[in-house]
């Protein structure tokens, strides 16, 4: 039901209040952005007061970070190519493992955002039927008392109606118009309708179902609610535990995996001989 003694002014004044709530919104994502183009700029300004020192840092370390890049890398390529030739038909299923793993790790995180989906849209419906309750008691509350509801209503309406009629006597014709075919029509045709006593009972037993079954519907919506928060948590948890100790599962059964049967490894290299240490004329060794 709508509220009483609404006039033109109270609704410039509801126009006002969503106008001012725009604006809190607008200006909460221009702080947002201020903050945002602030917090660059001190990460900006701190690169600056430190790039001459990091940039003599890194000229003077440079030549033995890319030779020991480049000893990363080769060492890398070697021993790639020294494994592969070892483990042969082994290193296909470490590659396998490894793509696996990859894998595995990628279809959790997927499930585990579908079903933060779902306990978004869980919540969402959850909250849509919370209103309806709400709706349907306070329908049925004003069926309860459906003389003095009705009387609240009038009253709004007569209050619409001598505002038209002085807005229409001030040759406002077209604003008079607007106000009859929206908030007055909308007033008049509110609920709870103007019905006969007899049917008072009926109408009064038909809202209190309506209230209780909105009130079992929010129910089943909690419980749906629940449910995907518990489905969220297990797909949360599957996710964690394969982040943790997916890799060592994997390097613990790749630790017990043994060469193919009919490979012989490679022998390992022969050091060459120490060579002789050249003696000083006295026979001491250099």
């Amino acid at each position: 039901m709508t509220d009483p003694e609404t006039t033109v002014i109270d609704s410039k004044i509801d126009e006002l209040t969503r106008q001012a709530a725009e604006d809190r919104r607008t200006k909460a994502t221009a702080d947002d952005k201020v903050t945002d183009t602030e917090t660059r700029l001190a990460a900006l300004r701190a690169a600056q007061r430190e790039i001459d020192a990091n940039q003599k840092t890194y000229e003077a370390a440079h030549p033995d970070l890319l030779r020991n890049q480049r000893s990363f890398e080769e060492f890398r390529r070697t021993e790639k190519t020294a494994l592969e030739d070892l483990l042969n038909s082994v290193a296909d299923e470490v590659r396998k493992g490894s793509a696996a793993l990859d894998t595995k790790r990628h279809e959790l995180r997927l499930a585990a955002e579908a079903k933060a989906d779902e306990l978004r849209t869980a919540e969402d419906v959850r909250d849509a039927a919370k209103i309806a309750v709400k709706e349907k008691t306070d329908l049925a509350g004003q069926y309860r008392k459906l003389a003095a509801s009705v009387t609240a209503r009038h009253t709004t309406l007569k209050s619409s109606r001598d505002e038209i009629e002085k807005i229409g006597n001030e040759r406002q014709y077209a604003l008079a118009y607007l106000l009859l075919i929206r908030d007055f029509t909308d007033r008049l045709n509110a609920e709870p309708e103007v019905i006969e006593p007899a049917g008072l009972q009926d109408r009064l037993l038909e809202a209190l179902d309506d209230q209780g079954e909105a009130e079992a519907e929010l129910v089943g919506k909690e419980r749906a609610v629940a449910d995907a928060k518990v489905a969220y948590t297990d797909a949360k948890a599957a996710l964690d535990d394969h982040i943790k100790n997916g890799e060592t599962r994997l390097r613990d059964q790749l630790g017990k995996t043994s060469l193919p049967e009919d490979h012989t490894p490679p022998s390992p290299p022969v050091s060459p001989p120490d060579e002789p240490q050249s003696q000083t004329p006295d026979g001491e060794e250099e």
